[in-house]
């Protein structure tokens, strides 16, 4: 069910809008920042100009592809970072951009 509302909110931009959405998909759940956090972040993200996730472009954007650059070892070194209880990006997500840009998560 999480997935679904993760789907929802990054397509539809409604995490920008509802704080109770904002943090279930960003944090702890509703209730989990005090409310002046939660209408901070909320104004910050409607400063974002760009779709969280675009549906149509998908196609093009997977899978991921190591940028030349990576691959022939003139890429800066890269820090690929997740978290145990990351909700949006999972261990395979993880796995996967880290082998792109040729290191390790």
């Amino acid at each position: 069910w999480l997935s679904v509302k993760i789907t929802y909110a990054m397509i539809t931009d409604a995490f920008k809008k509802d704080a109770n959405l904002m943090q279930d998909i960003f944090f702890r759940g509703p209730g989990s920042l005090p409310d002046t956090e939660s209408l901070r972040i909320l104004e910050r993200l409607q400063e974002v100009q760009i779709r969280m996730l675009d549906v149509a472009a998908l196609p093009n954007d997977l899978p991921v592809k190591t940028p030349k650059s990576a691959a022939s070892g003139n890429w800066p070194p890269v820090l690929v970072l997740g978290a145990e209880q990351d909700s949006i990006v999972d261990s395979d997500g993880l796995r996967e951009t880290a082998d792109a840009f040729c290191t390790a998560p």
